[in-house]
């Protein structure tokens, strides 16, 4: 049994949905708070559907409580709705930042046993909880966001490093696009971090310490490529 990542989220009052997955099972891991001050933080899980015009539309709607543990949410999706996607959502008012990872169970075999399943939850559990238990205490954050639009094959500069950064997340359009650190003399990538997919949402890693570098941009394709970012960074 294995998980995959559908991206990585700091919780707010608006919904943040992935793209377009199969699944039944889905997985919360919180980021770690190192004191929520008695504050109770909550927000909202759903299945959600998208109209013609965009629209969400909720389905199964469920409640998110912010845990040290992994949580578990399992979410019945009907044939006919459309495409499913995973949506959450902030419901406090607290000014703490909660970051959480999302992920979906691959299931490798027709006859997966899902009552064993059940059965390890329990020894799983702890298991998580021995690996995710460093985590970022968080301060107060502020955005930085713009949109990026590429030529064919072009190369492009998009941050500078930043100590201060605390979440970074790309969202690309239908391209498919290079993320580095920087080119070198012969234009060849120093370090690859990431190559983003068309209309995929990437999330910075933040558990063993977020990438602060240069973050620069490659358009892979013929097309013109329009991507954005957003950029959390302590407050001064």
């Amino acid at each position: 049994m294995s998980w995959r990542s559908l991206g990585r989220y700091i919780l707010n009052k608006n919904w943040q949905y992935t793209n377009p997955v199969q699944g039944e099972i889905f997985r919360i891991k919180s980021g770690l708070i190192s004191s929520t001050s008695n504050q109770y933080l909550k927000g909202a899980i759903s299945s959600i559907v998208m109209d013609e015009d965009r629209k969400i539309n909720l389905f199964d709607s469920k409640r998110l409580s912010y845990r040290i543990e992994p949580e578990i949410f399992t979410f019945y999706f009907p044939i006919g709705l459309g495409d499913q996607r995973i949506g959450i959502k902030r419901l406090d008012d607290t000014n703490l930042i909660w970051t959480i990872e999302l992920e979906v169970l691959n299931v490798d075999s027709q006859d997966y046993d899902f009552d064993k399943f059940i059965t390890q939850f329990g020894d799983r559990i702890l298991s998580f909880m021995s690996v995710y238990n460093r985590g970022v205490a968080f301060v107060p954050h502020t955005p930085a966001s713009a949109r990026i639009e590429l030529n064919s094959r072009e190369k492009k500069k998009i941050l500078d490093a930043n100590s201060k950064r605390r979440n970074l997340t790309l969202t690309n359009g239908s391209s498919l696009i290079l993320v580095c650190d920087g080119f070198q003399e012969n234009g060849a990538p120093k370090t690859v971090l990431y190559t983003l997919q068309p209309n995929e949402e990437y999330n910075f890693p933040v558990n063993n310490g977020l990438y602060q570098g240069e973050v620069h941009f490659m358009n892979l394709t013929e097309s013109k490529a329009n991507a954005s970012y957003i950029e959390y960074n302590a407050a001064v």
